[in-house]
């Protein structure tokens, strides 16, 4: 797995380091710009069966600060809640790493013919998912700034 960081200036991937969540990398990011500077270490869906499973079925992010999905090129990819346990807010970022919206997110209830779908406002190539009401906590918020690369510690 390797995620790519246009705003970083370089198309060389970051190799990720396994997790503690099977079927997963894990990767630091870096939040600068918004609420407060913050780094922390997030479960990486780069692959289209890893960004379609999500955090479906899961309870809690496994000490993780949230989750990156990574687009090569810019996307419009609505999310839904389908199957997922735990209320989460995300928040989208621009081929720059540049914050572009965010988003509250409920489950959406087991039988449920037809989940909401939450997009982002303008295009985006990374969306980072969070505990709910939990993006103030690792410094995201419009201003903010995102960069993905480098091993969690």
């Amino acid at each position: 797995m390797a995620l790519v960081h246009p705003w970083r200036g370089s198309s060389a991937p970051a190799t990720l380091t396994p997790s503690r969540v099977a079927g997963f990398g894990q990767v630091r990011f870096r939040v600068r710009g918004g609420a407060a500077p913050f780094a922390g270490c997030a479960l990486a869906a780069l692959s289209t069966a890893q960004q379609q499973q999500g955090l479906m079925g899961r309870t809690d992010l496994a000490g993780y600060d949230g989750m990156i999905f990574e687009w090569r090129s810019a996307t419009t990819t609505a999310f839904y809640m389908k199957d997922t346990l735990i209320p989460l807010a995300i928040a989208w970022f621009d081929d720059r790493g540049r914050f572009v919206s965010s988003a509250e997110m409920v489950p959406c209830p087991a039988g449920t013919a037809s989940c909401p779908l939450y997009q982002a406002a303008s295009p985006y190539t990374v969306a980072i998912e969070a505990p709910a009401s939990g993006l103030t906590r690792i410094g995201i918020g419009p201003g903010s700034v995102l960069a993905v690369g480098g091993s969690c510690r």
